[in-house]
């Protein structure tokens, strides 16, 4: 039972990432100008995701906690490169990170001397979350999206609507702020099936960094307990 828990946590953590992942790798480069039709913005988007190696970004993350009735707020880190290897360092108010490689998945909490570790294929229950981490994912064969609002713009933003195609990954729809001129993402915000909302907003987004594998690897430090979930 105690495993299943451990196993729960990382999955979640993991599927979500995966998707905030994938979201960030579509807006990581400049639109040529005029973009302004939703099919214009989907076929742009697909195509910088499919040209993008790797990438870092400072993050900053606003959680909801439906079952606290409190919000929590975090900055960290992030890093990604193809194929499935991410890294979410967390640093303030707690040090937290999440570590993926191709082989396996680490949720290490320092201060409570603790990781968690999964073989990746298996936290990759989902067809869809299985793609995005194999950088094969596709906007418009994955997501329903539209404009979130009847204007399709708010000041400097586009505000985009993505609702997954696949209805069991604990998410009903994803909203976008997407910079006109830079086509950066700015904002995502997105809620789970247990009404917990997750704001995420980027900044110094840099891409195709030739980020070393061995970044995507981790090694308990000594005195950490390592709990297996299987």
């Amino acid at each position: 039972m105690e495993n299943n828990i451990h196993y729960n946590r990382l999955y979640l953590i993991l599927l979500k990432k995966g998707l905030v992942l994938f979201l960030l790798l579509l807006f990581s480069n400049p639109a040529s100008g005029g973009t302004t039709t939703l099919g214009e913005i989907l076929t742009r988007i697909q195509y910088t995701y499919e040209t993008t190696e790797d990438m870092k970004a400072l993050f900053q993350q606003e959680t909801f906690i439906r079952s606290k009735n409190k919000k929590e707020r975090e900055e960290g880190i992030f890093y990604y490169k193809k194929p499935r290897r991410m890294v979410w360092d967390y640093q303030k108010p707690k040090a937290k990170k999440i570590i993926i490689n191709p082989q396996k998945s680490w949720l290490y909490l320092p201060e409570e001397k603790l990781v968690y570790v999964q073989d990746t294929d298996n936290l990759l229950k989902t067809r869809i979350a299985a793609r995005f981490f194999a950088g094969m994912g596709n906007i418009k064969e994955d997501f329903t999206a539209s404009f979130a609002n009847t204007d399709k713009e708010r000041g400097n933003h586009y505000i985009l609507s993505l609702i997954p195609k696949e209805r069991n990954l604990g998410l009903e729809e994803l909203i976008l702020a997407i910079e006109k001129e830079s086509f950066l993402i700015h904002r995502l915000s997105f809620a789970d099936s247990f009404g917990n909302a997750t704001t995420l907003t980027f900044r110094e987004m840099k891409v195709n960094n030739r980020i070393d594998d061995n970044f995507f690897s981790f090694m308990p430090p000594k005195g950490v307990e390592v709990i297996h979930a299987r």
